[in-house]
């Protein structure tokens, strides 16, 4: 089953980075030329060490912002005032953010209770990606907005210091998270080359 995220609408470009990590799978890489069954296992496990390296990095870098934001009035009121305008938004270019969000937290409720059947769980999980990227979409599509964009710019700065002052090991953890990104974006862009040069 697809991991949850309660930070529906997070917007700090970790979790962009998460995204771009989830992104390169095991399927993928086997769709390559499968020079032999070793290399491809090889790369498989290559692959899940690092998602699980940048799964852990995320959960530190997580841990710190909780503690930032909830150490910082300011920040918190920063935040709130972000969301709200967001909200508003997408509200007005036609999108529900409360009741896809209210929605959201019903599924996963019903998902993690463990009461449901094999198959009504999984048409559950598939409700429920299909409204989070609806949600995304609504989010990508609001942000148009030169205002919002910057206000969002401005919190992901104050967001970072917070994080810096909170601990001084985030930079060196944004770096290690980022570098662990860009090795899986290589290794997925030299499969889909591999896989393209198979079929000619």
């Amino acid at each position: 089953m697809q991991q949850f995220n309660s930070r529906t609408l997070s917007y700090l470009f970790v979790a962009a980075l998460v995204i771009a990590i989830g992104a390169v799978s095991q399927p993928a890489l086997a769709q390559s030329a499968q020079p032999s069954a070793k290399a491809e296992n090889q790369a498989a496990a290559k692959v899940q060490q690092l998602r699980a390296e940048a799964q852990k990095i995320g959960m530190q870098l997580n841990e710190i912002e909780s503690k930032a934001i909830a150490s910082d009035k300011a920040l918190q009121a920063e935040r709130e005032h972000f969301a709200k305008h967001l909200m508003k938004a997408m509200q007005t270019i036609g999108y529900h953010p409360k009741a896809d969000t209210k929605q959201l937290a019903e599924i996963k409720k019903k998902v993690l209770s463990g009461k449901l059947s094999k198959q009504e769980r999984e048409k559950q999980i598939r409700k429920f990606q299909a409204i989070r990227a609806n949600l995304f979409k609504g989010q990508m599509a609001a942000m148009q907005d030169k205002g919002l964009r910057q206000e969002r710019q401005k919190l992901g700065q104050d967001t970072m210091v917070a994080m810096k002052k909170q601990d001084p090991h985030t930079e060196a953890l944004l770096k290690q998270f980022a570098q662990i990104n860009k090795q899986l974006q290589r290794m997925f862009m030299d499969a889909q080359q591999r896989a393209h040069a198979a079929h000619k």
